[in-house]
């Protein structure tokens, strides 16, 4: 912990330097002096070879594009008129170079940012880009990222998925012509099982199960292959139920009933006052 936290702190010092790589020198230098307001500055090319150079806007005389500087004569642009603010970049040999405001920003920082929740990895193998101890927002992030991978989401449903009374699903209802004739499955629609038989002596293949369409009402058999359950594990045989409500304590589930958040029903110690025995043999 005491490397990690030593690391973060060296990073973190590197980055509030907010030094930037002068390419020219070869190294990375820091602003350390700037003018209070920029300046008025025009471009002038020399007549000879070409070059452009940068002049302060007061030397040049408007309306006269030769300007004759060092012995050299040069033709200003006065349409390259613009503001600039000179700097003066230090580097760590105590060396200096003048260079502009503009052109210093855009040159790449030693340490472009720091994980703001490096401190919420301490301890840890891993390190994660989002705030472990926000309990809402790791939800989600598991959430997008199981769904994403297919760990979670829309799958064909299997006999061993736990398919029960009230599960929902999504289901393709079978649309036949007037005679009965070409079968074919529509899109998948919104469905709450109403019945499946989970026994194969009693439900063959093509297991058929019953479910109620949300849209109309309408209840109809479908085969198991033209269901779709939202698996929340991506092993079996149980993929309906979470992996972490399986593993995990009571305390520790990840997901949590909203009628129910504490788990009190659900732990509530059974009562024998009122239970009723059957009277006969249930086979």
């Amino acid at each position: 912990v005491n490397m990690r936290i030593n690391d973060h702190m060296s990073t973190t010092g590197r980055s509030l330097a907010r030094r930037r790589w002068i390419k020219e020198a070869g190294k990375y230098g820091v602003l350390q002096q700037s003018s209070q307001s920029p300046v008025e500055v025009l471009d002038a090319k020399d007549v000879d070879t070409g070059d452009i150079i940068t002049i302060h806007a007061k030397t040049a005389t408007e309306g006269s594009p030769l300007l004759r500087l060092d012995g050299r004569e040069y033709v200003v642009d006065f349409s390259s008129k613009r503001p600039l603010t000179p700097i003066i970049v230090e580097f760590s040999d105590g060396s200096k170079i003048p260079m502009e405001l503009d052109d210093f920003h855009s040159r790449p920082l030693e340490v472009e940012s720091v994980d703001p929740n490096a401190m919420q990895s301490y301890g840890l193998d891993t390190t994660y880009h989002y705030n472990r101890a926000n309990y809402i927002e790791t939800q989600d992030t598991i959430w997008e990222s199981n769904s994403y991978t297919g760990e979670e989401g829309w799958s064909t449903a299997l006999p061993t998925d736990g398919i029960k009374l009230g599960t929902v699903v999504k289901a393709r209802r079978l649309i036949t012509n007037a005679d009965g004739s070409q079968a074919l499955d529509g899109d998948y629609q919104r469905a709450v099982v109403t019945q499946f038989q989970t026994q194969p002596f009693f439900n063959p293949n093509p297991k058929l199960l019953t479910v109620r369409f949300v849209s109309s009402g309408v209840v109809e058999q479908v085969p198991l292959h033209s269901v779709l359950i939202w698996q929340l594990s991506w092993y079996g045989p149980d993929r309906l139920a979470p992996d972490e409500t399986r593993r995990l304590a009571q305390s520790m589930k990840r997901y949590v009933d909203a009628a129910d958040p504490s788990g009190e029903k659900a732990n509530a110690p059974v009562s024998y006052t009122h239970l009723t025995l059957p009277t006969k043999r249930i086979v």
